[in-house]
């Protein structure tokens, strides 16, 4: 089941863009191509929902603003508020990292 309203889990990244790298080369870009996985995107009125599948059983979903997609190799940082779900939003947030910073040469 896909979830296209960003309340629906707590489990969806909250990403923006970020102008330039701040204190380090950026881990995270915008380049769903480079990241190996099946991954299906979607405009709604919350911004711009992107679902990455590496595994059957393993799902990403971000959520970007505005209702198209960053440009490619847009630089990506979290957004982590301080909500009652901030353990699991962290928590999703690092695993996506550690899935993105490490691209795969072609799609699973």
């Amino acid at each position: 089941m896909l979830f296209w309203a960003a309340d629906a889990t707590a489990r969806i990244v909250r990403a923006q863009v970020a102008d330039t790298a701040v204190g380090s080369a950026p881990l995270v870009r915008f380049e769903p191509e480079q990241w190996g996985a099946p991954y299906v995107g979607r405009p709604t009125p919350d911004g711009y929902h992107l679902i990455v599948a590496p595994n059957p059983g393993i799902r990403h979903h971000l959520l970007l603003p505005g209702p198209d997609p960053p440009t490619q190799a847009a630089i990506l940082t979290p957004v982590i508020p301080w909500d009652a779900w901030h353990p699991e939003r962290l928590d999703a947030a690092r695993a996506f990292w550690q899935f993105a910073a490490r691209p795969r040469a072609s799609p699973a």
